[in-house]
């Protein structure tokens, strides 16, 4: 890693806290890094104008299916939940996972309550497919290696005005505080489940969720990143 940045003009990375807490400490200059963060694209996934709960509570999470996704905690949760009939939970995606996570929800007997989609979309073909769901999930699975991982989906949730159910690591940390998403404790499925039972009894407290993400979106979109990247390419080409 040192040795390539000592090759390179500039190095980007995708977020402060990868920034601070690995590059500077693997002894790169600060000078030398661009912060480029992956954030959503406001035009694929536009905010909501209007935010109703009608029914059950419609849970979402729509990405790679991957065990350190936290499905597997997912599952466990929802399995332990008091509140069956008033949540459902729709699964968007293709991954190495897939198998597993099917034979998750037969053998917990959650089929009535989520639905599978095992195929992969475009993004601008998402926000239609989750157009019914009230609220985002980021059940991520905390180790070394997701520990400075910062899901897109999550800002992609934030960009529709979405409320959202996550786990804090050192990225999500770094960006959201303790009033902009509903937090569970990491590999905790019963931490998780308890979230989601509290969401299913007190619904309203989601319009409260629903206004941090409409407040934080113009602070996290790819517009702004976008022209950094434009600014930089311009910069390095002279």
């Amino acid at each position: 890693e040192r040795l390539s940045a000592a090759y390179c003009n500039r190095v980007v990375t995708v977020h402060h806290p990868v920034k601070d807490g690995i590059l500077l400490k693997h002894g790169l200059s600060p000078d030398s890094i661009e912060v480029i963060a992956n954030f959503a694209d406001e035009k694929i996934f536009p905010l909501r104008r209007s935010f109703s709960i009608d029914g059950k509570i419609r849970f979402v999470f729509h990405g790679t299916i991957l065990e350190r996704s936290g499905l597997r905690m997912l599952m466990t949760a929802l399995a332990q939940l008091r509140h069956k009939d008033r949540v459902c939970v729709k699964l968007i995606g293709e991954g190495d996972f897939s198998q597993a996570l099917k034979e998750m929800i037969q053998s917990l007997e959650l089929a009535h309550i989520v639905e599978f989609d095992n195929r992969s979309y475009p993004a601008h073909l998402i926000a239609e497919r989750i157009e019914d769901c009230n609220v985002g999930l980021v059940p991520l699975e905390i180790s070394s290696v997701t520990n400075h991982a910062l899901p897109l989906k999550l800002f992609e949730y934030i960009s529709l005005g979405l409320p959202v159910v996550t786990v804090r690591n050192a990225a999500i940390s770094y960006y959201f505080s303790e009033q902009d998403c509903i937090y569970f404790e990491s590999n905790d499925p019963y931490s998780l489940s308890t979230a989601l039972d509290r969401i299913a009894e007190n619904p309203e407290i989601l319009i409260r969720y629903r206004d941090r993400s409409v407040a934080l979106r113009g602070r996290f979109s790819w517009t702004g990143e976008k022209k950094k990247n434009v600014a930089l390419l311009r910069q390095l080409a002279g």
